[in-house]
């Protein structure tokens, strides 16, 4: 049994998708380990580590396959041991790392020659020949492609040929020889689909939509390379399809439809476009907005200005101007993940630097901590440590106290990272000690993050909660002071690890209402970026000279605090009256009104309109709180997503509980996307029932654990409180594994931003005793979706 489930995932990865396919490789593994069958839960978990390579999820692939390598060695099979190493040769060349990756498919190569695996040996030459040309060796990339592609057809594998053909018209096309890679092509796309290997004939269309690039037909190319794109997202091959992306981005700039190339380019979060500026002046304030937006998280901005700025300076031939947006644009490339780019940028601004004149001793300090993270994220170590210790000991010379802390933070990473605890503990607890008060937010939250970190690794949660939420403080004490809701919400995107692992922390410590107010607190952060975005329906008691008072006020404090932000702003021919013609001493005289004036209509809504006011600034709840106002059969269920757990809190009106699911924020959004996209295709007969696949594996990660508590037993109603990724899911259409039903056909369902704000929203209610909106589902204590859709009857399908 575990062996045909193997083998059914293996058939789904290639046509049907990675969601099926690692969801039978799973039970596969659950059923090897039950029968003790080291081999089998060997190929298992080979199958699924190749699974998380596919979905661009490299550290849960390595660690997969690093074990199945050892329990295949362990049982002799040589088969899978070559397999595991194969693919760990895959991740190294995703990293860049080709001598890495040509050493383990050598040595997978010389583990076949034992075995006679000619189809596994012709795989290997094929990844061979790939790395070959990646490093520029034509003559050596064609032979090692032309024996795979005579292996495989030798021993009657048409799909594995299909992408050995593909792979060597890449090489043709890249010497110019288009009719040859044409032909190629065209043989390799016709074995693709005769097989019904979708993962070469996408591959293939996306070789062709190349050629057609290379030729100058832009229509063609864009044909081309959607269809492969189509295939690869229905597939789930994330990886692939940025790499389709990025080729559609550069089609349809060269076809001139700019606009489609930017959006593919933010989709594929590689790319920003920039504007062009024309005086030295305006470069130092395009790379001071270049660092505020990256400290608010908005990326391409960032890189448009940063860019800008390069190119400002180079034309004024400022050389210490032009090292600083690049350092700029290479620490972005480094946060957003592109690590061999930043190294290749910030060697370049060490170059720069190291010029007369062009910095001192501190930036060149502060160049070599941002490329020791890039280094530590491509897994040189060494060079990362050696570039930290440089760094630490000119910014001790310097007296630079700040940055000294931030090379102890990177420094206690590298030895968490590497096992060391003791020793990264005591880096961390150092940084924190050099600090003391000073101001230093986006140091002082990673030192106590990382401590946490430690401490958790070493089982001491009480110190891990409290280092949490110190790491907390200071994160809201610098977003407290931004005055816009979509500024704090962006200056959190990347921290909010720290506060779904202080929830998990509580929650193992056995505070379960420490642990929910944690959620409350995200997710009515999240709500309020909603709210700050416009307008609320509200009963028609309330004086609507409030309201309006409240929203004018609201964008009074937003239009100058953008006018202080950026004094060039008021000429940009925008409507922005309030700003025009004031100095930046009458802006922030003037701001300092509208906060005032603000924050006392505040209190005069509280006291006229307490159910909007508990939108705008709702209070905390407690589950207690919930209980009370949930209905006999009915359940409040909130989950709170981070990238490696998802934890749901279950309410009733007699039990409050919390679970911590078997799936993370990644490979949840992966299938939430998947899902979505089968429901949008379902009247297409080549899709068939494969909607039901995901919908069912949700339902399974999602539902199931809850169900099994017994807690929705006889419960008629579910109160839903989303996070993430799960704000894109229908969870209506949930389906219960080997059934015909949707969720929504045996429980209704309702949705809230929170559940202080589902509260506030079941107040909102007439005194005349007419409901506040309508609602959709039944059985709840109110609306559910007021503040985001007032009007329920004009939305389509209500």
């Amino acid at each position: 049994a575990a062996d045909s489930l193997r083998l059914a995932g293996n058939d789904a990865y290639a046509s049907d998708g990675i969601p099926l396919a690692m969801a039978r490789w799973r039970r596969s593994l659950q059923s090897s380990e039950r029968l003790h069958d080291a081999a089998g839960a060997a190929k298992s978990l080979g199958n699924i580590g190749a699974g998380f390579l596919a979905m661009g999820e490299m550290d849960s692939a390595r660690a997969y396959l690093s074990q199945a390598y050892t329990r295949a060695a362990a049982a002799n099979d040589l088969r899978t041991a070559a397999g595991a190493v194969t693919n760990v040769a895959n991740i190294d060349f995703e990293n860049g790392d080709l001598p890495g990756a040509a050493e383990r498919y050598a040595q997978a190569a010389d583990i076949l020659a034992r075995t006679g695996e000619y189809r596994f040996l012709s795989a290997t030459q094929h990844n061979l020949g790939l790395v070959s040309m990646a490093m520029g060796n034509v003559e050596g990339a064609r032979a090692a492609l032309s024996e795979s592609i005579r292996l495989s057809r030798l021993h009657g594998y048409p799909e594995d040929e299909a992408e050995g053909l593909s792979s060597l018209a890449d090489l043709e096309r890249a010497e110019g020889k288009y009719g040859a890679a044409a032909t190629l092509l065209d043989r390799a796309l016709a074995l693709s689909r005769e097989t019904g290997n979708q993962i070469a004939a996408a591959g293939t269309l996306h070789s062709m939509g190349l050629l057609s690039m290379a030729r100058g037909d832009y229509a063609k190319a864009l044909d081309l390379l959607e269809q492969g794109l189509s295939l690869y997202t229905e597939l789930g091959h994330s990886i692939a399809a940025i790499d389709v992306r990025e080729d559609l981005a550069r089609a349809r700039v060269a076809a001139g439809d700019l606009q489609g190339g930017l959006e593919e380019l933010r989709t594929a979060s590689r790319l920003a476009d920039s504007v062009e500026l024309g005086a030295l002046r305006m470069a130092d304030l395009a790379l001071t907005a270049a660092d505020l937006n990256l400290a608010l998280n908005q990326y391409p901005r960032a890189r448009e200005l940063f860019r800008q700025a390069q190119r400002l300076y180079r034309g004024a031939y400022d050389v210490a101007g032009e090292a600083a947006a690049i350092e700029g644009d290479g620490y972005l490339s480094l946060v957003r993940g592109d690590d061999r780019e930043a190294i290749t940028l910030l060697e370049k601004v060490l170059a720069l630097r190291t010029r007369a004149g062009a910095g001192d001793e501190r930036a060149v300090a502060l160049t070599r901590l941002y490329l020791a993270s890039a280094q530590e994220e491509v897994g040189d170590l060494r060079a990362a440590r050696q570039s930290l210790d440089q760094a630490r000991q000119s910014l001790a010379s310097v007296g630079d106290v700040v940055g000294e802390a931030a090379v102890l933070a990177s420094l206690g990473d590298l030895e968490a990272r590497a096992g060391a605890t003791p020793r990264a503990d005591a880096l961390y607890r150092s940084g924190i000690g050099l600090l003391g008060t000073l101001p230093a937010p986006e140091v002082a939250w990673r030192l106590h993050a990382g401590r946490a970190e430690v401490l958790q690794s070493v089982g001491d949660l009480q110190g891990a909660a409290q280092e949490l939420r110190r790491a907390i403080a200071v994160i809201e004490s610098s977003a407290g002071a931004l005055l816009l809701t979509e500024q704090r919400t962006a200056f959190r995107a990347d921290k909010a690890s720290v506060y779904v692992d202080l929830a998990d922390t509580e929650l193992r410590l056995g505070n379960l209402p420490s642990s929910f107010a944690v959620s409350e607190r995200i997710h009515a952060q999240q709500m309020s970026a909603a709210i700050g975005r416009g307008r609320i329906a509200t009963p028609a008691m309330v004086p609507p000279d409030l309201l309006g008072r409240e929203l004018d006020a609201r964008q009074r404090v937003a239009s100058l605090t953008r006018q202080l932000r950026n004094p060039e702003f008021a000429r940009t021919g925008l409507r922005e009256p309030s700003a025009v013609n004031m100095s930046p001493a009458d802006v922030r005289s003037a701001l300092g009104r509208a906060q005032a004036g603000y924050a006392e209509l505040l209190t005069e809504i509280r006291s006229a309109a307490p159910g909007y006011a508990s939108l705008v600034d709702p209070a905390s709840v407690s589950l207690g709180d919930i209980s009370a106002r949930l209905q006999p059969h009915q359940a409040l269920l909130e989950y709170l997503v981070a990238d490696s757990i998802t934890i749901v809190f279950v309410v009733t009106r007699d039990t409050a509980t919390a679970l911590v699911l078997d799936i993370g924020g990644e490979e949840l959004g992966d299938l939430v996307d998947f899902a979505r996209g089968t429901i949008a295709r379902r009247g297409r007969s080549d899709i068939g029932q494969l909607w039901r696949a995901p919908l069912e594996r949700l339902y399974q990660y999602l539902i199931r654990p809850i169900e099994d508590t017994g807690l929705l037993e006889g419960n008629e109603s579910l109160v839903i409180v989303p996070n993430r990724e799960l704000h894109y899911l229908p969870f209506e259409a949930l389906l219960r594994a080997g059934s015909r039903e949707f969720l929504v056909e045996r429980q209704s369902v309702s949705y809230a931003p929170s559940a202080a704000g589902w509260i506030g929203l079941a107040d909102r209610r007439f005194r005349a005793g007419q409901p506040a909106v309508r609602t959709v589902s039944t059985g709840g204590a109110g609306p559910s979706v007021l503040a985001l859709a007032p009007r329920v009857d004009q939305l389509p399908g209500s």
